[in-house]
């Protein structure tokens, strides 16, 4: 009886191994893998047309910048398609690069691209006509820096006063340059970085300095005002209708009260928004499936990107610029209204 109750159990054994080569698992493995690929797949409902790439790039800063951190946390999320972020010179050269075709999508202002679409300033004397935009991303601040009683409570206040308007030939320089050419306010300007202007405002041989478009709040702009009873500076809305004639990219913004130490009021200012670019021959499925899939992602996106927060569909309200096709299609069937000027071209 032993020995039949030993034959019975080797035989089981045996039966179990076969099973197990021919690919049969206990039901409660398959189970818990079926939950495991649901889980990491938060895409697989999306149809893949024949006419898409097999995958995309996107542009998007020098290591460590806000656009190479946003871009990153949005290519690990949207996982339907292949997405691989590469890193470049910023918004400039982000049209460029959509421009030639050497990346599907990139990230940049409305207001680089705005200039890029009709050949002035940056872009004089070429039109880059192949750059169209997804969706508005979040926005960026014009602020300028001054310690309390200099004087300076307006950008008006900056005629014949030292002011740093960050690195030559950055965005911010760009920017602030040429909200003091439209005034004609004369300011000796000086290019340096924000961590030495901290330290010359700081030692009393700058008088301001100034960031424009960026995130809130600035870490330079932070470590200043923790240690300084100083003021944030704005635009006021008079002002700020004037530059809306020549730029209407420049849109009216508000720094929370809060933001920074010392800052008990909300600030008026310019506002100017960072979107995400696309080449006007990409697939308007895929750029349909691209914006659809970063808003059903929303929660995870805002809790890995910077800024993030602010990429809301309700946000095409602020774009200045004309979308995609395949973009403009996703917010029309979505009940958001598209204005006049972000309508497509195409």
């Amino acid at each position: 009886m032993r020995i039949k109750k030993v034959f019975i159990v080797l035989i089981s054994l045996a039966l179990s191994v076969i099973l197990v080569a021919c690919g049969e698992t206990p039901s409660s493995t398959t189970d818990e893998q079926a939950n495991n690929s649901e889980s990491s797949d938060t895409s697989n409902s999306v149809t893949k047309d024949d006419d898409w790439p097999r995958g995309i790039t996107i542009a998007t800063s020098s290591a460590g910048g806000f656009y190479y951190a946003y871009g990153g946390a949005w290519a690990n999320i949207l996982d339907f398609i292949p997405i691989s972020p590469e890193s470049s010179a910023g918004g400039v050269d982000n049209v460029k690069l959509v421009e030639a075709g050497n990346v599907e999508v990139g990230i940049a202002s409305d207001g680089i691209l705005y200039d890029g679409l009709h050949g002035i300033d940056w872009a004089e004397g070429q039109e880059y006509s192949n750059v169209r935009a997804m969706f508005p991303m979040s926005p960026g601040y014009f602020q300028i820096v001054a310690k309390s009683g200099s004087g300076i409570e307006s950008i008006h206040d900056l005629e014949g006063r030292r002011f740093v308007t960050g690195a030559a030939g950055t965005g911010s320089d760009t920017y602030l340059r040429r909200l003091l050419d439209h005034f004609d306010i004369k300011a000796d300007i000086i290019n340096i970085n924000y961590g030495d202007a901290v330290g010359q405002l700081n030692d009393g041989m700058i008088d301001a300095f100034g960031v424009a478009p960026t995130g809130v709040p600035h870490p330079a702009t932070s470590e200043f005002m923790a240690t300084n009873d100083a003021v944030i500076i704005g635009v006021s809305e008079e002002d700020l209708s004037s530059l809306q004639e020549v730029y209407p990219y420049m849109q009216s913004g508000y720094i929370p009260a809060g933001t920074y130490d010392g800052i008990d009021e909300d600030v008026h200012t310019i506002t100017m928004w960072n979107i995400y670019l696309a080449h006007k021959e990409l697939p308007d499925s895929l750029v349909y499936a691209l914006v659809e899939e970063t808003y059903k992602n929303y929660d995870r996106l805002a809790t890995n990107a910077p800024s993030a927060e602010e990429t809301l569909p309700e946000n095409i309200k602020y774009l200045t610029v004309p979308l995609h096709s395949g973009a403009a299609q996703y917010f029309e069937e979505n009940g958001y209204e598209i204005p006049e000027q972000a309508k497509p071209i195409d």
